[in-house]
């Protein structure tokens, strides 16, 4: 996985850093040299922003303080799976939150690991709204589901529904699914969105 690492000195971006490197991931910061530390400018003000290089999932390690890191505004308005340390994280994070460690001494690997593929709660609610809005009017019988997941760069929309609908139908569902994803995500977003219907009876 291609791991955001978001910390607010050079020693909490290494402590975290090594573990995540040495299980097999990519680790990135928001600044060529890892943490945030205060300092300007970040990655994508000279070069490029990691998250439109792709991202699996954002590791917020929290500042002493408990305000949060420098970066967390993006990866929240990006969908990307967050990390956040409940000791450390400020409170209004923890919606945001995909999943949380208390303290340095949690499984951080096994807790980004669990993230690899899961669903996207917020994609997921707007599009599974938009595709039940768009089968209620075509006179559809489900159930229908949608789930939205990320890969990187590409975020994968997919609505399981019965084999009975047509294939205009499918297209229509997929076509909500779409558009509901793509007005979520911020303006400019470099993201791939892909959709598909799947049969499920």
């Amino acid at each position: 996985m291609r791991i955001l690492l978001l910390a607010d000195d050079d020693g909490h971006f290494r402590a975290a850093a090594e573990p995540l490197e040495q299980g097999g991931h990519e680790v990135v910061g928001c600044h060529p040299d890892g943490a945030a530390g205060h300092r300007w400018p970040c990655s994508a003000v000279d070069d490029v922003c990691p998250l439109d290089e792709g991202i699996d999932a954002a590791v917020a390690l929290g500042t002493p303080d408990g305000r949060p890191d420098a970066g967390v505004g993006c990866v929240v308005r990006q969908h990307t799976p967050l990390v956040i340390d409940t000791e450390k994280s400020a409170n209004e994070l923890w919606p945001f939150a995909a999943a949380m460690v208390d303290g340095p001494e949690s499984d951080l690997v096994s807790i980004v690991e669990a993230l690899d593929g899961a669903p996207l709660p917020r994609l997921t609610d707007a599009a599974a709204g938009a595709v039940a809005g768009i089968a209620d009017r075509l006179g559809l019988e489900g159930p229908f589901e949608t789930v939205v997941r990320r890969r990187q760069r590409n975020i994968d929309a997919v609505t399981y529904g019965p084999a009975s609908t047509t294939r205009e139908q499918r297209g229509s569902l997929a076509q909500a699914a779409f558009a509901a994803v793509r007005n979520a995500l911020p303006v400019g977003s470099t993201n791939q969105i892909n959709v598909a219907y799947d049969v499920r009876d």
